[in-house]
């Protein structure tokens, strides 16, 4: 059982520095993003609307990454058997924010024909981003699972 616990351990640890570096990868996504179609943003009738459009794509983009930064920190806390802080929830609603981002692609990658190497690149990452914040969650239940039955069988060897 200890050496389950161990990989368990050493897998969430792991996949939690991985979904930091996706919220990197989100502030990074979005600085290049800005810089690539910003001009798009030059379209607006007034300043005052490119002012608040660019500080809501701020709010978003740092809401994100300041999410992801919290769950991949909170993963690694359970992981190295640290404090333990409520991420389970949080990483349910990412998860599920994630497959409508990535139905929605999908959709704009069919229906528009405009920069397709760039949306499929980004469908490939946000989709790596879906598989590592499924296996966190998993494993993250997987580990409950596993100290519980440790607490409470904890003369039983390995099955």
């Amino acid at each position: 059982m200890n050496s389950k616990i161990r990989k368990t351990e050493d897998n969430l640890i792991t996949i939690g520095s991985g979904v930091m570096l996706f919220g990197a990868w989100t502030l990074l996504r979005f600085v290049l993003s800005f810089i690539i179609f910003g001009s798009n943003i030059d379209e607006a009738q007034s300043l005052a609307v490119k002012v608040v459009a660019i500080a809501i794509i701020w709010v978003f983009s740092l809401l994100d990454a300041g999410i992801r930064f919290y769950i991949g920190y909170a993963a690694r806390c359970e992981g190295m058997r640290r404090k333990k802080l409520p991420y389970l929830a949080l990483t349910g609603f990412l998860l599920f924010l994630y497959v409508v981002s990535i139905v929605m692609e999908l959709v704009v990658l069919f229906v528009v024909a405009e920069e397709i190497l760039y949306m499929l690149i980004v469908l490939v990452i946000d989709i790596t981003s879906l598989i590592f914040l499924i296996q966190l969650m998993s494993n993250s239940i997987a580990i409950r699972k596993l100290r519980k039955q440790e607490n409470g069988n904890g003369e039983e060897n390995e099955s």
